[in-house]
Parts: structure tokens; sequence; C-alpha cells
């Protein structure tokens, strides 16, 4: 078992005797996952109590886009990695 915590929650990213695949594929997504991350602030700022029902819209989709984006990349290098939960590969 790791001692990282961010390991403990899922955000440590692969790990060092991953495969070269997932490795890459952490390397190119990263930056996009950071941005996407990003959106969230204003999508935050659009659901003041203050704001229109067309920033309040956005706001939804950007929530949206925000999930869909962050579950696809967990599908994604969920299949490229060749690391199970315990640190094992699998067959």
């Amino acid at each position: 078992m790791t001692h990282n915590p961010l390991a403990w929650i899922g955000l440590a990213g692969v790990g060092p005797d991953d495969n070269l695949c997932a490795k890459q594929w952490q390397a190119r997504l990263h930056g996009v996952m950071v941005g996407i991350a990003l959106l969230a602030v204003p999508a935050y700022l659009f659901e003041t109590p203050e704001a229109s029902l067309a920033l309040h819209r956005i706001s939804a989709v950007l929530d949206i886009v925000i999930f869909c984006a962050f579950a696809a990349e967990a599908f994604w290098m969920a299949r490229v990695s060749s690391l199970n939960f315990h640190g094992r590969e699998f067959p």
C-alpha cells in the first residue's frame, strides 16, 4: 500500500511502474485537464443569485462539460493503464 495521500483519493496519477502508454497519456492530458478544471471558476461565478438566466444556463453547461471531461479521462486512463487498484498488472 502506498503512503502518498494523493493516491488514497485517486489524484496521484499513474504509478511509476505502469506502462509507457499510460505515462504518455497522463502527460498529454495533464494540461488539458487543468484547463477543464479551471472552468469551474466561471461556472461557480455564473451561479450567483444576481446572474441572469443565460448565465445560469452557461454555468449548467460548464458543469456538464467538466463532469464529462473528467469521466472520459478516468475511463480512458483506466483503459490504457496496465495496473489494477492493488498495483498488480492485469493479465
